[in-house]
């Protein structure tokens, strides 16, 4: 076959993926798809939004492209994002902020965590391209990619929502992999102590592998993934001694002053990131642990009253001009929530009891069971 017919036959296939998809739903679909020179190419771009959220359609859709990927034709994946303002700022789980146990979240997060799973299982090697804001659920998506690259711009920003902002534990596996990627102590700035990170700052700890001009971001992430499907897909390596035991006793002393109730799901996520670390357990088994914490911290009262006051924190921005919230480091202790109704203040017993059983001196050892009290509402 001759290089002309090769390319146009990828065309082809493109196009044939695009119609099926817009047949299939009648709407424009939130991720664009296109195949060139063995790389498959995959654009968010989270219809009637100014930013990408992942959303049901789009977990459903990423699905099953991953899983019609073959090797034999694509040698390389990279996620884009047709909005320079944003990468992926977040996760729609609509009913989850409704549901009152773990089994309602777990089903209406299902999609999302299949997804996930999909690029992490990957047939071919990954790449998560960034452009803009990369906050919370969407930093999660790019550490299952194998790769990271991203533009110097000065919009792209690296935040991690879920515990400065929503008070609640994070889910689809963000505490395993931070650990493996940055180190514990540069896992606990971003994830506990909320610091943003611009590109330059996210390379130099080590969660980005370059960071390229914005004017050269098209040409040098197609270059980029075509050379990663020629090597070997990165290890990464965790390590747990004596010094990560002195970060995580300098971490808890910081949040020592913290509200109590705020302090559990602080202690609940510190004591994800040190299991994470120290990987005396399964994958599939820590997951389960994340999710079962997320939705006792997601569904209480405290966590429900905090994701609405951010909420009303974004409309705000949003009605004011402003395409981002802040744009300084965010520190543990968060004023605003200090103010929350006092009959939000009652932790839960699940979040309560990880804190007591893995949290100070830690102790990954305690089976995970020990961490899955169903939790009874009143």
């Amino acid at each position: 076959m001759l290089a002309e017919d090769h390319v146009a036959s990828e065309d082809a296939v493109t196009q044939k993926v695009l119609c099926t998809e817009r047949a299939l739903h009648g709407i424009q679909m939130p991720i664009e798809v296109r195949e060139h020179d063995g790389v498959l190419t995959l654009t968010f771009d989270t219809p009637e939004s100014v930013v990408n959220i992942f959303t049901r359609p789009t977990a459903l859709q990423l699905c099953r492209i991953m899983a019609e990927v073959d090797p034999a034709r694509t040698r390389s994946i990279v996620f884009r994002t047709a909005k320079r303002n944003s990468f992926i700022n977040g996760v729609s789980v609509p009913p989850a902020r409704a549901a009152r146990g773990e089994d309602d979240v777990a089903a209406a997060s299902a999609p999302a965590r299949a997804a996930y799973r999909a690029v992490r299982e990957s047939k071919v090697p990954t790449v998560a391209a960034i452009e803009g804001s990369c906050w919370g659920c969407g930093v999660a998506f790019a550490l299952q990619c194998d790769y990271r690259i991203a533009s110097d711009a000065d919009n792209t920003q690296i935040y991690m929502t879920e515990v400065n902002d929503y008070l609640c534990l994070p889910l689809f596996g963000s505490t395993w992999e931070l650990p493996a990627t940055i180190g514990l102590e540069r896992a606990i700035d971003l994830l506990l102590l909320g610091e943003h990170w611009s590109a330059p700052s996210a390379l130099a700890a080590g969660l980005l592998d370059a960071v390229v001009p914005a004017c050269e971001l098209d040409e040098r992430v197609d270059a980029f993934a075509r050379s990663v499907a020629l090597g070997a897909r990165p290890e990464r390596r965790v390590h747990f001694g004596a010094p990560e035991e002195a970060i995580v006793a300098r971490a808890q002393a910081r949040l020592h002053d913290l509200p109590p109730a705020h302090r559990v799901v602080y202690d609940g996520a510190l004591a994800l990131l040190v299991r994470g670390a120290q990987r005396r357990t399964s994958l599939d088994e820590h997951l389960a642990l994340e999710l079962a914490l997320w939705a006792d911290s997601a569904t209480s009262a405290l966590g429900k009253a905090a994701f609405g006051f951010s909420c009303l924190r974004q409309m705000a921005a949003q009605l004011s001009g402003s395409a981002r919230l802040e744009s300084t480091g965010r520190t543990a202790a968060r004023p605003g929530l200090r103010r929350l109704p006092r009959a939000c203040t009652r932790p839960s017993r699940v979040v309560a009891c990880v804190r007591r059983v893995c949290v100070g001196p830690i102790d990954s050892s305690i089976p995970l069971a020990a961490g899955r009290v169903r939790t009874v509402r009143r």
